[in-house]
């Protein structure tokens, strides 16, 4: 067993999200080093959360295909040399889609998996950590290759069901899912629904589930209804969470038309110009001044700002995709962890908990009168708000952490990672051996000048 101190080594696809920075913060407390792959422009991202930095440069000037057979032919004979050579080999031998011998050859997302897999290579950790599918088969590779080491598939959704992928990537994604997602020595997700279809459907090993729990964080310098100007006893909802189309906020604008004491707040990154959209179906309703759009508040004083808001809307539905249906997003617990109530769709995993732990209610996907009574049940029931308070513990992120950490300890005392070798990045030149000196070699050189002469003089004569 390796008398290292344990370490990881993280890839996210840019770089390392929320849900990374909490596992890696906690598992840095019990004892873990943590590094993360990122591209040199990048480096910031990835040191400011406390984590080494460990640069992978991408070159796309040739096919990747054969730009990885000139790699095999010009590999140096160091111990790196041969580390990659293992590497390239592996990624020919087990290819993404984007690999295999086609006109689809040059993917630029495969370009970043091969840097990243470089970087691990020449990089080993007790654990290698991939943090979502876009960042699997760099892992699986880099763990391939330094067989020491082991593999954690951090599933943050279930990325095959992407409301916003190219419908024309499904197959290829559904691909990488099948080939690469066995190859984990653990799977992490989410929630239940998804961790099921990781097992039966994508031949996951071991699923364990750890939850978006929320972060306690620190007191917020200001709060949602100071924000915003409202008085104490002005029922308020809010949205957490970022507002794209596909998230259904047109239906707070009907729930609004509905509810005429009625303000809601959206917290979070507007897209796609949504709070103009927004502002326009609110005018001839007469409530535009009953919607409001705060922007994203630092994740450490969320919860604390959320805490005198009424209640809080999940509004996207089941229909949309897969993903969402099974999701148990952060804006849950995050609501949950400030004490508000959550009125959810019906049929979606959200919804299936609230309801079950009476923690909030429900209204069938779309109907905004049904929503506007959701929302006027959990304001009147004067005993949930004490139900929630109760179980706080549940909803934030340090219920996790023992059990995390147990879990990748574990992991990583099996592992026997190999010699950790000085990094070199994509584009390098490979050390080779000093090219031969003419003026030391007169008579060799003098041979080589006729030998090509006489070739020419063939071709010539040949040509005839």
């Amino acid at each position: 067993m390796s008398e290292r101190p344990l370490s990881i080594s993280l890839y996210e696809v840019p770089v390392p999200t929320t849900r990374s920075a909490r596992e890696m913060d906690s598992l840095r407390r019990a004892g873990f080093e943590v590094a993360a792959v990122h591209q040199p422009a990048r480096a910031g991202a990835v040191t400011g959360l406390g984590m080494e930095g460990i640069p992978a440069a991408v070159g796309n000037k040739h096919p990747l295909r054969t730009a990885l057979q000139r790699k095999i032919r010009r590999a140096g004979e160091d111990p790196l040399g041969e580390r990659q050579s293992k590497l390239w080999l592996t990624v020919l031998e087990q290819p993404t889609p984007q690999l295999q011998a086609r006109s689809a050859d040059l993917n630029i997302l495969a370009y970043e998996w091969v840097a990243a897999a470089e970087a691990l290579v020449a990089r080993p950790a007790h654990v290698y950590w991939a943090a979502d599918l876009d960042a699997l088969p760099a892992a699986v590779w880099a763990a391939e290759v330094n067989e020491g080491s082991r593999l954690v598939f951090d599933a943050h959704e279930l990325f095959t069901e992407l409301d916003y992928l190219d419908p024309a990537q499904l197959g290829d994604w559904d691909e990488i899912a099948r080939t690469f997602i066995p190859k984990a020595d653990l799977v992490l997700t989410v929630c239940d629904g998804i961790a099921d279809i990781l097992s039966d459907r994508y031949g996951a090993r071991r699923v364990e589930v750890v939850p978006n729990l929320a972060v306690p964080g620190d007191p917020s310098p200001t709060s949602i209804r100071r924000e915003l100007g409202l008085p104490e006893l002005t029922p308020l909802a809010v949205h957490v969470g970022n507002v794209p189309a596909n998230r259904r906020p047109e239906l707070a604008v009907e729930l609004l038309a509905k509810s005429p004491q009625l303000h809601v707040a959206f917290v979070g990154e507007v897209r796609q110009q949504q709070d103009e959209k927004l502002y326009e179906l609110a005018e001839p309703l007469g409530v535009r001044d009953r919607l409001h759009f705060v922007p994203p508040v630092p994740g450490n004083e969320l919860v604390s700002f959320l805490r005198d808001a009424d209640a809080s809307l999940i509004m996207y539905s089941p229909k949309t995709s897969a993903n969402l249906r099974l999701a148990m997003p952060n804006k849950l617990f995050d609501a949950l962890a400030a004490g508000l109530p959550v009125v959810a769709t019906e049929g979606t995993a959200a919804a299936d908990y609230v309801e079950k732990e009476q923690l909030g209610a429900t209204f069938a996907d779309g109907d905004a009168t049904q929503m506007a009574a959701a929302v006027e049940a959990v304001l009147r029931d004067e005993q949930m708000p004490q139900r929630i308070a109760d179980r706080y513990a549940e909803f934030v992120w340090p219920s996790n952490e023992e059990r995390l950490a147990g879990l990748i300890t574990e992991l990583a005392r099996s592992a026997e990672p190999a010699e950790v070798l000085e990094f070199r990045p994509v584009g390098t030149p490979v050390p080779r051996a000093p090219a031969p000196s003419w003026r030391a070699n007169p008579v060799g050189r003098a041979k080589r000048a006729v030998g090509w002469r006489l070739t020419k003089l063939r071709k010539r004569l040949a040509g005839r």
